[in-house]
């Protein structure tokens, strides 16, 4: 269904299948969410950099396979991510999943980098925004790319080879997931800035409506046709939810909230582990040095006492050396 939309995202080349630096993240055209998040892992400076603003798009250019079956009603939806840089410059990842994995790819998840913004949203329509103040405080906590790549982690597990589901897991899925859970586990972060459209988003931040109703209230304009596509949506995740009762843990529906819920335990898990494994690993790094100093000093001493042979005076000179 969305084979026409990814046409316009260039593939990888097998040349830039791994990030070596974040600071040229934005050289990277395609790449698989596992791949992404691999990469992220083994850079520790993907922890200091601040993810600032988050987006919600709709494809609305006349080529895609969505709009034309749909006669412009609905299009592919993906979701934007800017990265703040430590000189000030903002680079942009987006986010896409497809119904077909594009030509020369294995995944139906992929990730996109560009500093240009408008060249990776060429043809999107805003949906919806939440964007940090100038200067945010992040005394709070604050979303960073390293914690951005252990949500795409969760992402890739929770879909592992289930297919696209036109009525289940889509497009339109993935992106209401990925916004609702950023957005409601750093709530206080983005209250300090301007989400758009204004009024939903901060109940949503506030707790005071569901992921369902504000995600409907963001792209539905007319009050009327609010109502009716929330309930229709309600009525459909209950009966997916009601028939699914009897499956695996993981392939059963849940209502939307919910959900979120468990994609905020599920993140949360995994970067406190990364957390833990850079922490063990800069311990680690840290005894080795501890322990390559001590035998410096032992070997220092054994050199020393053959030029002493009065153990005063070895002791004295090791006294001012030290």
């Amino acid at each position: 269904m969305d084979q026409v939309n990814h046409a316009r995202l260039p593939v990888l080349r097998p040349h830039q299948r791994c990030i070596r630096d974040v600071r040229v993240i934005h050289r990277v055209l395609s790449l698989p969410f596992a791949k992404f998040a691999e990469c992220l892992r083994a850079q520790s400076s993907a922890a200091n950099l601040l993810i600032t603003c988050c987006e919600l798009f709709k494809d609305t250019a006349p080529d895609s396979a969505v709009v034309r079956a749909t006669m412009g009603i609905l299009g592919h939806q993906y979701n934007v991510a800017t990265v703040t840089l430590p000189d000030g410059r903002q680079t942009h990842i987006r986010a896409d999943y497809y119904a077909v994995p594009p030509p020369g790819c294995s995944s139906r998840l992929l990730v996109a980098c560009n500093d240009n913004h408008d060249e990776l949203t060429r043809g999107g329509h805003l949906i919806s925004r939440i964007a940090a103040p100038p200067r945010p405080d992040t005394g709070t906590g604050a979303p960073t790319l390293q914690g951005l790549g252990a949500l795409f982690d969760v992402a890739h597990t929770r879909l592992g080879d289930r297919p696209y589901d036109l009525f289940g897991r889509n497009c339109f899925w993935m992106t209401d997931m990925l916004f609702y859970t950023v957005a409601r586990r750093y709530a206080r972060y983005w209250l300090a800035g301007a989400p758009t459209p204004e009024e939903p988003l901060r109940r949503y931040l506030r707790g005071e409506a569901g992921a369902l109703g504000t995600a409907v209230a963001c792209a539905t304009p007319d009050e009327a046709a609010r109502f009716w596509a929330t309930l229709g949506g309600n009525v459909v995740r209950g009966i997916q939810v009601f028939f699914s009762g009897g499956h695996e843990k993981s392939d059963r529906f849940m209502m939307h909230d919910q959900e979120v819920t468990e994609w905020i335990e599920e993140w949360a898990h995994r970067a406190y582990m990364a957390t833990e494994r850079s922490r063990f690993a800069s311990k680690g790094a840290a005894r080795r040095c501890t322990d390559v100093s001590r035998c410096g000093r032992v070997f220092f001493i054994f050199f020393c006492g053959l030029f002493f042979d009065d153990v005063e005076c070895l002791a004295s000179y090791l006294e001012q050396v030290w």
